[in-house]
This record gives structure tokens, sequence and C-alpha cells, in this order.
């Protein structure tokens, strides 16, 4: 599958080849960042399969919907609340969208 590719103009997103999921109504569509195993030793008992979901995540910015007003791009890191992110399966690919209203901060 080819990678989209993107152009900037006045640092808003244009999207130049097919997509098989594109964002709207002030969406991003991004990729989080595998969680980071920690070796800490649990003082209660809790299922093997439990992963704890951390309070904030790392995502980077896949697409932007054309109505956002956030100044982001593709490839852009950024901070938001775990539980806002919206998982969307399609075809057995999960896509996850971010509202840009929970959008905290990006980062270098």
């Amino acid at each position: 599958m080819n990678s989209p590719v993107f152009t900037r103009s006045s640092r808003r997103l244009q999207l130049e080849a097919n997509m098989s999921l594109r964002p709207y109504n002030r969406h991003l569509l991004v990729e989080p960042k595998p969680p980071e195993e920690s070796a800490a030793a649990a003082s209660i008992l809790v299922p093997d399969e439990f992963k704890p979901m951390p309070l904030h995540a790392i995502v980077t910015v896949v697409a932007i919907a054309s109505d956002c007003s956030i100044d982001l791009i593709p490839g852009d890191k950024i901070v938001c609340s775990s539980s806002m992110l919206e998982e969307v399966k399609i075809h057995g690919q999960a896509y996850y969208l971010l509202l840009e209203n929970y959008v905290l901060c990006s980062y270098n």
C-alpha cells in the first residue's frame, strides 16, 4: 500500500493520494506510540491480560480534517488524554481518531 503524499499550504494539510480513512468534523487521525513495558512488581493480583492505561498518550498525527483550526501537520507529535482516543476498526485495521479539542500540547 502506498503511503499518502502530503504537502504544506499555509500549514494546512492537503491530501494528494488516496487514503483509506479520512478524518472529518474536527478530528485528527493519529498513530499511538506503543506503551513501554514496566517491570514493576504488582502489590495486588490482576489478570495477566490486564494492562493499565496511562493517563496521557503520545501520538503522531497522520491526517487532519480540513475543518480543524489547530496548527498541526502530519508527523507532528502531540500529547492527549488516553481515554479520548477513539479506536475504529475497518476490515481488521485499527485506526485512532482524536477530536482536536483533546490535544493538550505538541512537542519535539
